[in-house]
């Protein structure tokens, strides 16, 4: 990012090398995937590893985006309890969100990704006493789905967490944490190996929705596709408008601790899983792979100018964590997520031969790896979509969206503050 201030954790300690590869000034591929996410990377794999010819374009880095600036929380499902989705989608499409990320660990295992990943689980806490109930039912919802889902009360989630600050929640064995950068570079190292042409700095300026597609880069070369995925979220452009105003662009901002010491360490995050709140507008946290705290949240809506502009995550720190007062913060930085109107993922069919899915509000690092091997089953395959296709709807009066979007947060904030 062009922004001074931005300095991400996971760029100092990322350790997968990923060399791209080149086109020629005209050529074709069976199906071409614009953005160099873990959605598109995914997608790239599993369909170049069920034999399909691909090309991947990312207009800048692999994982430049969301994708490579997240909280590297694994966490199964969406943010709708399993009986709501059974309704929604059927038990089928549960039953594929739900094992996300036991799919995501398998994966990183059977390839041997480099991307420090462990699976110790996922805690969402709460320090409402009025969101107990609500854990609860979720907590048995999934039990009677399989998952070994543990409820929390206050003394068990303060020694699990090391924190008082909690009145309860539940654990989610099937949750974890990995390096994102990492991640989804040598996911993409996977899709090479497996024949994949992977492609930066490759910025795609005109679609031709034609048979095939041809696409324009901005450097004069031509590709032509028989089919297009397009995996860019929440950093769409224009060349689909209606798709980038179809989703809010919110960004996630980050910060993380100097390294804690050994003694710290026993009262910080003790069992060493990833935890997120209950709040609309929560915090999440974990520790990094070299031992520093990391706490995450919604920014604003304009690009931050300065530290203080991460107060909010600063204060967060030792409101959750008291024994760290007066630490130092050496990471700040910030990534996009699409939010939609109705918190669910969104698939658009664009054309008889391209589609998109955009909107995963947050649950991206598991739900995207899955959705990409499903996008792949259903171009290969023909076979079914997880969720329907549905056609692409864009907000009213979009850009106004830090505007209206900014009011909201006050304003859930402001409810937050007032729930008990």
């Amino acid at each position: 990012m062009s922004n001074k201030l931005y300095h991400s954790l996971w760029d100092d300690t990322n350790r997968v090398l990923f060399e791209p590869d080149s086109l020629e000034p005209s050529s074709s591929s069976s199906v071409v995937v614009i953005g160099g996410g873990i959605l598109g990377v995914s997608t790239a794999y599993h369909l170049s590893h069920m034999g399909v010819s691909t090309t991947l374009l990312e207009k800048h880095d692999i994982g430049f985006g969301g994708s490579g600036r997240n909280g590297g929380q694994v966490i199964p499902g969406l943010k709708y309890d399993p009986n709501v989705l059974d309704a929604m989608y059927g038990e089928e499409t549960t039953k594929l969100v739900g094992e996300a990320a036991d799919f995501t660990f398998h994966l990183i295992q059977s390839l041997n990704l480099d991307c420090q990943a462990e699976q110790k689980g996922w805690v969402q806490s709460t320090c409402k006493s009025k969101h107990l109930d609500m854990l609860a039912k979720r907590a048995e919802q999934w039990s009677k789905r399989g998952v070994k889902a543990e409820l929390l009360d206050a003394g068990t989630i303060s020694k699990r967490l090391g924190t008082e600050y909690f009145c309860g929640g539940w654990h989610d064995p099937r949750g974890g944490t990995l390096h994102p950068l990492s991640y989804v570079k040598s996911l993409a190292c996977a899709a090479q190996q497996s024949g994949a042409k992977i492609v930066t700095k490759a910025e795609v300026v005109k679609w031709h929705k034609t048979s095939p597609n041809r696409l324009e880069l901005a450097d004069g070369t031509q590709l032509n596709a028989d089919y297009v995925v397009l995996c860019c979220n929440a950093y769409a452009d224009e060349l689909q408008p209606n798709l980038k105003r179809s989703i809010i662009p919110a960004h996630s901002f980050q910060v993380a601790t100097s390294q804690l010491t050994q003694e710290q360490l026993t009262t910080i995050l003790p069992a060493k899983v990833a935890s997120s709140d209950t709040r609309r507008i929560g915090n999440y946290f974990r520790l990094s792979p070299d031992d520093r705290l990391m706490m995450g949240g919604r920014g604003s809506f304009s690009e931050p100018q300065s530290q203080a502009d991460f107060s909010e995550l600063h204060r967060a720190v030792t409101q959750i964590f008291p024994q760290l007062e007066g630490v130092t913060f050496t990471h700040h930085w910030y990534g996009r997520v699409a939010m939609t109107a109705d918190h669910l993922p969104h698939i658009h069919k664009l054309s008889d031969t391209s589609l998109s899915a955009v909107g995963f509000n947050g649950r991206g690092v598991a739900l995207t790896t899955r959705l990409g091997e499903a996008i792949a089953q259903y171009i290969s395959r023909n076979a079914t979509l997880p969720m329907s296709l549905i056609p692409v709807r864009p907000f009213i009066l979009h850009k106004l969206h830090p505007v209206y979007a900014s009011i909201a947060i006050k304003y859930y904030r402001i409810r937050d503050s007032l729930e008990s």
